[in-house]
């Protein structure tokens, strides 16, 4: 882990993995401590009734480099977290993700079927961006504006 051989997802899937009854585990990058969480009820705590004890949150890439991924909830910090959790917080009641997740599973399905018809049992070459930006589309203008 030190030398940072391993990819960085496989350094947490290692520390999750090696304390199967522990309700949390802990690692330094460097000298920066990591912890993973594994129990729901404190990651209940934590992201729900503890939030504002735990406002700024590892940058996984600078703002300057990617200002899309670097002005999302994950990565912000500070005053400007707070606002947009603030911001946020109302459409993620837990009856509205309910009500989401069917329209979302909708939308993956047709997704995948998509492919389906159109590979059939043959490799399907495809613009990753543009296949994403798609479906993030269908998913957002259904979840919000009930369109299919």
């Amino acid at each position: 882990m030190i030398l940072q051989l391993n990819p960085m997802a496989d350094n947490f899937r290692l520390l999750y993995d090696g304390f199967p009854g522990a309700r949390f585990a802990g690692m330094y990058q460097l000298a920066r401590p990591v912890l993973a969480i594994r129990d729901p009820e404190l990651i209940k705590q934590i992201t729900v009734k503890d939030f504002d004890h735990f406002i700024d949150h590892s940058q996984f890439v600078p703002e300057e480099c990617e200002p899309l991924w670097g002005k999302n909830l994950f990565s912000l910090k500070g005053e400007r977290w707070k606002e947009m959790r603030a911001t946020l917080s109302p459409s993620f009641t837990s009856s509205k993700m309910k009500a989401m997740f069917n329209i979302m599973s909708e939308c993956a399905e047709r997704f995948v079927n998509h492919f389906r018809v159109e590979g059939s049992e043959d490799t399907v070459t495809v613009e990753f961006k543009d296949i994403f930006t798609r479906f993030t589309n269908d998913v957002i203008a259904s979840a919000s504006f009930g369109i299919n």
